[in-house]
């Protein structure tokens, strides 16, 4: 969970985020969500923060609304019942839903790769995004060749993970 000034360290914005004037905390949990909570000593009387989206195409994680930064959310409403979290980066996430792992695949980024690792730490499989056609994109389940089902699942497209497959996203 590293905090931006490591994951963007080019970029002198995030360097003054975090202090007791301005209050942006933001950190960046694995490569695809950065977490922007309502925190510091006014978090009680306070429902917004400014929040600071670096370089790159970033999804409010509730509503889907798309952002293009570097860019200041100033006054950004964070009520107590939203989720401050942001997808951009790679937009590859991995959750484990009813004891099965789920990839979900936002359209932040068109041409990356990520490796996903198990609880054990060991690698789990590759996600490779390959210049999609995010109107209509193909996921295929490399290893065995053959094409994968998916659903819209929170703004983002969402198949099941075999353990030890790897996947590409055209």
């Amino acid at each position: 969970m590293p905090p931006l000034p490591l994951a963007y360290p080019e970029d002198s914005i995030v360097y003054g985020l975090a202090d007791t004037t301005r209050r942006s905390y933001q950190w960046l949990i694995g490569d695809a969500l950065m977490a922007c909570p309502l925190y510091g000593d006014d978090y009680a009387i306070t429902n917004t923060r400014d929040v600071y989206l670096p370089t790159g195409t970033w999804i409010d994680y509730d509503t889907g609304k798309q952002y293009t930064g570097p860019l200041t959310l100033e006054s950004f409403e964070i009520p107590m019942y939203k989720i401050p979290l942001f997808v951009g980066g790679t937009g590859i996430v991995m959750e484990e839903i009813d004891h099965r792992l789920k990839a979900r695949i936002y359209p932040v980024n068109t041409n990356i790769e990520t490796t996903l690792y198990g609880k054990d730490g060991k690698k789990l499989s590759i996600i490779r995004i390959n210049n999609p056609d995010w109107n209509n994109p193909e996921i295929t389940d490399t290893t065995s060749n053959s094409e994968v089902s998916f659903s819209m699942v929170r703004h983002a497209y969402q198949f099941d993970i075999v353990e030890g497959h790897n996947y590409i996203i055209n």
